[in-house]
């Protein structure tokens, strides 16, 4: 959209470049003192102007926390020693009554809580461009000053700029509507500006350090206007951008650059008849050309005050006269924050999204250039406050760390369990370092997004590690405290009519129909004391096929009475319409999911070695979802599917299955999900290679997006997520007996049958299963709760010596847990304990922390089928 360049004023009064100029022969200010935070290049550049300035400053306060020595040096090598005293002490600043403002110059992370700081202080306050991060931040502040009567600005030195002026001058003869505005802000990464030696701010990407330029600009240009982004990319890590958006109805086209051969700063507009307006502020004087036409220099270009000298001329005389005509006040800026917010957001996500594709690939002898940069501006600062750099200029120093950052969060992404003392190893670093560097991990929101949700970790830290972390459950383990079970399952079948290859159960036991009776009264009672603080705590499962169980649907209803969102995994052999209308309860659950053992009765028969196994569960799952839909159940309803060693190919075999149970059900609601799984069992049998299932998951998103699956949310296993996007897959994690805790966890996981007995391990609790019996911790009776039988097991309870066939009791869940036991065990014997290590989310906080739960240990979290994201479970 074009429109035609508009000049006219704000309706707020506006000071005119030569108004401004002028207004050093009216300050009229009681002798002051100020005071500089920050002794940076810019900040000594800004105390050389104010040792000068027009205003009535006697001395000057020159605070440097990060480079004192070598500030002190130069105002010691300076003429300005009688008049700037140099200190490392912000507090210093509040209680000396005769500093009457301060200008803050730090490293932008620090400006909020220092403008905030300087405010309270009753400081008036000019802070240096960005103003602020957040735009809440910025109006927090302007209010905060307000209150206080305290003028508080923003540096925008070009919104005093005498070429910009002289530019929007010269623009007052174009008539033609604009086109697009285009400018390039390129400079070089290494350069001497202003007699000091100049390297960009390396703790911000070049959109946040140049584009307030830009906007100011803009807006002296075309007066105050919204900026919408329509397109950001960013190139060297974030050093060079491209930005496509419009001001206002204006479209622009900036390129910026801080790693650029040659410096060019240039400003053209392009009306609709192909007519150029150019400013070239590259170097001094300014070049202007309208139309084909370059304009003579400005004759006065070299006795009119600089824009710095103006811009704090007009500060102090806002100061004296408090007339709000400064155009860079902070309250006239917020537009600009807003956008910076935005734009800066975007490129934090790109960022994520290039290091990401790094993560996700094995670590590589060199580090990509690109990732140490986008890395860097998120953890140089906290480098510097842990004292592992002392120099953010430090080119070697800066980069060295940074890259051990990286290797520890790629590390962390994809090996959530690597120990403490294997990390020291890995980095080459010394145990104080890494506690350090840890520190500074922990400290970046960045970094903490990367490793939990950028690796092919994912599913360990969201599914598992975090929840069980802030369940409180992992401290209680290693503390060997009472805590209810944070999961239990409820094994209530009584046989099953599969006898599935890879199950642990005893073929020949079942339960007699007595142990129904007594087990399911046992179960209610179970569920009646049980905590309510958790819905998801209980599951149905097996053990033997729980629709076996004839008053299954009572004690769904009974558990959801009692606000248990009660879930049921079951082979789907009896679901039929027959046993839905005896055991109306089953349509009161929250999730009711079928485990498929084949996509065909060849293939079906093979693992359940049931020949009818195949087209029952079919043909259950088609009248179930029409069921659904007449009684109008809110039930979530999907399948299980194991991916056996060869058998990847199953999986696209498996959605055209889903698919026609869709669409021959009738149904409105389809089958809301499917989980895959690894088959732990296999050990390290051979698997396809991550290319192969990569390609089947590429194949099985595409179908996922035709409208027969468009409600399918499928959720990937620990080590399926990295195929799942397309790029390899870490292993999946697994303990030896040896790593086998000797209590178990019963405060985490256990599982109770119908006969009372509460197993340690889910895949421990089939009846008469050989060995299994030395994992049975009590058992449940008339005369002795579930909470006796845990209590007395961990405090009285005998260790279980581990024998190596035990871990055939594990299942994926069991090792990755017992993973995290070991590693939270191991790293505290080291000295690094978890609130000494690189997660914050890791640390137990004693709260209830609603993002991190999971409806059960083979199941994602328990908002996957709500939130509709058919990527990833949102925590």
């Amino acid at each position: 959209m074009s429109k035609s360049i508009d000049t006219q004023s704000m309706s707020r009064q506006e000071l005119t470049l030569d108004n401004i100029i002028a207004l050093k022969d009216k300050l009229a200010l009681d002798p002051c003192e100020v005071a500089v935070i920050g002794g940076s290049r810019w900040g000594k550049i800004m105390t050389g102007i104010l040792s000068r300035s027009s205003a009535n400053i006697t001395k000057i306060h020159l605070i440097s926390s990060s480079n004192y020595k070598s500030t002190l040096e130069w105002v010691e090598g300076s003429d300005l020693s009688d008049k700037v005293t140099v200190s490392t002490d912000l507090n210093s600043i509040s209680k000396n009554k005769a500093i009457k403002a301060a200008f803050v110059i730090n490293f932008p992370a620090y400006h909020y809580s220092t403008v905030k700081f300087l405010l309270e202080a009753d400081k008036h306050v000019l802070v240096e461009k960005p103003f602020v991060f957040e735009a809440d931040q910025a109006r927090e502040l302007i209010s905060l000053a307000q209150s206080k009567d305290l003028v508080l600005a923003v540096g925008l030195e070009f919104m005093v700029s005498g070429p910009i002026h002289r530019f929007k001058h010269a623009l007052k003869e174009c008539n033609d509507p604009i086109d697009e505005i285009t400018i390039i802000w390129h400079d070089v990464f290494r350069s001497e500006r202003h007699g000091v030696y100049k390297l960009p701010d390396m703790t911000v990407n070049v959109f946040v350090d140049i584009f307030p330029h830009i906007q100011t600009i803009l807006s002296v240009l075309f007066n105050e206007q919204k900026t919408v982004f329509k397109e950001i990319s960013i190139q060297d890590g974030g050093d060079s951008c491209q930005v496509r958006g419009t001001y206002g109805q204006l479209p622009f086209n900036v390129n910026l650059s801080r790693t650029h051969l040659l410096a060019s700063r240039k400003i053209e507009i392009t009306t609709e008849g192909k007519e150029k307006y150019l400013l070239d502020i590259t170097k001094d004087p300014e070049k202007i050309r309208v139309k084909d036409k370059e304009l003579p220099d400005d004759p006065q270009w070299q006795t009119t005050p600089g824009s710095l000298d103006l811009e704090i001329d007009s500060f102090f005389y806002e100061i004296q006269e408090r007339n709000k005509e400064i155009p860079f006040a902070a309250d006239r800026t917020v537009y600009m924050t807003e956008a910076i917010e935005d734009g800066n957001g975007s490129i934090i996500e790109i960022q994520k999204s290039l290091i990401s594709e790094f993560l996700l690939d094995h670590i590589s002898a060199i580090t990509s250039t690109e990732v140490l940069i986008s890395l860097r501006e998120h953890v140089l600062l906290l480098l510097l406050e842990e004292s592992l750099i002392s120099n953010p200029k430090d080119e070697e120093k800066i980069y060295y760390w940074v890259e051990k950052a990286y290797i520890l969060i790629h590390r962390l992404a994809n090996y959530p369990l690597t120990s403490q003392k294997a990390l020291v190893k890995e980095l080459d670093v010394s145990q104080e370092e890494i506690i350090k560097l840890n520190s500074v991990l922990r400290q970046s929101s960045f970094c903490q997004s990367l490793i939990i949700e950028y690796g092919s970790g994912v599913k360990y830290w969201k599914n598992t590690i975090l929840p069980l972390v802030q369940s409180g459950k992992v401290d209680a383990v290693v503390n060997n405290e009472y805590q209810y079970p944070h999961r239990i399952g409820v094994y209530l079948g009584r046989f099953c009519m599969f006898f599935c290859s890879f199950c642990g159960r005893n073929h020949n036991a079942s339960y007699g129909r007595g142990d129904i009776t007594t087990g399911n009264v046992m179960i209610k009672k179970m569920l009646e004391s049980a905590p309510k603080d958790d819905p998801y705590r209980f599951y149905i499962s097996g053990g033997m096929e729980p629709l076996t169980n004839d008053g299954i649907g009572e004690i769904v209803t009974y558990g959801t009475e009692l606000g248990f969102k009660m879930s049921v995994y079951t082979n789907g052999f009896m679901l039929t319409p027959n046993l839905l209308e005896k055991q109306k309860g089953l349509w009161d659950l929250d999730v009711l999911r079928i485990s498929i053992y084949g996509v065909d009765e060849e293939s079906t028969y093979n693992v359940t070695k049931n020949k009818k196994a195949f087209n029952k569960v079919f043909n259950n799952a088609k009248e179930f979802l029409a069921l659904r839909d007449k009684n109008g159940s809110a039930v979530k309803f999907g399948f299980n599917f194991v991916i056996l060693p060869g058998c990847a190919h199953q999986v696209l075999e498996l959605a055209e299955l889903i698919a026609r149970i869709n669409k021959e059900s009738g149904a409105k609601r389809q089958i809301d999900f499917l989980t895959l799984r690894e088959d732990y069992s296999y050990g390290d049998e051979k698997f396809e290679t991550n290319e192969e299932l990569a390609g089947v998951f590429e194949k099985l998103k595409a179908r996922q997006k035709q409208i027969d699956l468009k409600d399918l949310y499928i959720d990937y296993g620990y080590a399926l997520y990295g195929p799942s996007i397309g790029k390899p897959g870490a292993k999946l994690y697994a303990v030896t007996h040896n790593n086998m805790p000797p209590k178990g966890y019963p405060q985490i996981s256990i599982c109770v049958d119908l006969l009372g007995d509460v197993y340690l391990y889910r895949e421990a609790g089939f009846l008469d299963r050989p060995g299994a019996d030395r994992y049975i911790i009590g058992r449940v009776s008339e005369e002795q709760s579930i909470e006796d039988v845990i209590r007395e097991f961990i405090t009285n309870g005998s260790e279980i010596p581990s024998e190596p066939e035990d871990t055939n009791y594990y299942d994926a869940f069991d090792h990755a847990v017992t993973g995290l036991l070991n590693q939270m065990n191991n790293d505290k014997d080291y000295g690094v304990p978890f609130d000494k290590g690189p997660v914050v989310d890791r640390i137990y906080t004693k709260g209830n922390d609603t993002r991190f739960t999971m409806a059960h240990p083979t199941l994602a979290h328990p908002s996957l089928l709500e939130n509709n994201n058919k990527e990833k479970v949102d925590l």
